[in-house]
């Protein structure tokens, strides 16, 4: 009876490490694999949100704005929101590029929206009318979403030099204290030592 219940471990234990050993094979990529997913991260272009660039002329050659547009109405757009750029056909979101995560600014469920940041906006749909209906919505949308007006508040937040200003005001409220003090017990003011 013995002999058949360590029969019956061994041979537990010995399923339990061929299962081991199967779930290695499959989660650790092989050569071949890795071989295919660096070829295929080669092919792909290279996507540079780095802001708008000059569309070229040609037909053959990508506008830096969506092709669905024509320049007028690129530049109209780029008027009412000057937080746009257009880089190889997509749109992006100059304030959310810059700004990338808001950290503690962030509330639940807000979140900077990756494709905005990196300029990956393309219109959707079959027909001109959709794809131009669809594009004006993602702008809409994104201009009036919470993580879009939080990164604009960032960066004029950032613009403000708060640190100088906080300094400024620490070394102003230093002399009134002082002024104060001197003022309160009817001391001259040549007993304080000058920084």
């Amino acid at each position: 009876m013995q002999t058949t219940i360590l029969q019956m471990f061994k041979r537990k234990e010995r399923d339990e490490e061929t299962q081991n050993v199967l779930k290695i094979r499959k989660t650790t990529p092989t050569e071949d694999t890795v071989e295919a997913q660096r070829e295929e991260e080669e092919t792909q272009p290279e996507e540079v949100a780095a802001g708008p660039s000059e569309a070229t002329t040609g037909d053959a050659s990508p506008t830096a704005y969506p092709s669905i547009w024509k320049e007028e109405q690129y530049e109209q757009f780029k008027q009412k929101n000057e937080w746009m750029y257009a880089h190889n056909g997509r749109l992006g979101c100059t304030p959310c590029h810059d700004v990338k995560d808001l950290g503690v600014m962030a509330s639940r469920g807000v979140n900077i929206a990756i494709q905005w940041a990196d300029g990956k906006i393309i219109p959707a749909g079959q027909s001109r009318d959709v794809q131009l209906s669809s594009l004006r919505k993602k702008i809409r949308e994104h201009k009036n979403s919470a993580a879009h007006n939080e990164a604009v508040k960032i960066l004029q937040t950032a613009n403000k030099d708060i640190l100088l200003n906080m300094n400024a005001s620490s070394q102003e409220f230093c002399v009134f204290m002082t002024a104060y003090y001197v003022a309160k017990n009817n001391k001259p003011f040549t007993d304080f030592e000058s920084d």
